[in-house]
């Protein structure tokens, strides 16, 4: 817990399965948007994203993702976030 008027940075991970691609502009605009104000008023470096891939696929494609999301994620487990 931050208090007010306390000089520490706290270190964001915003985790999301929506974000915007040149296939679906449209998804997951609102989690780009937070994404960008945070990084712009928070401490430089502070806040982090990690977000799926946006294709158009079938729904094994879909479990693919998934599938490869989860493993990209795991070196996330052992950076330390707030």
């Amino acid at each position: 817990m931050t208090v007010v008027g306390e000089n520490k940075s706290i270190k964001l991970l915003i985790m999301s399965n929506m974000y915007p691609s040149k296939e679906k502009s449209f998804a997951g605009i609102f989690v780009k948007n937070q994404y960008e104000k945070l990084s712009k008023i928070m401490i430089k470096d502070s806040v982090n994203i990690f977000y799926m891939e946006r294709k158009f696929t079938s729904k094994l494609g879909s479990i693919l993702k998934y599938i490869i999301s989860f493993f990209k994620f795991i070196p996330l487990l052992f950076k330390k976030f707030d």
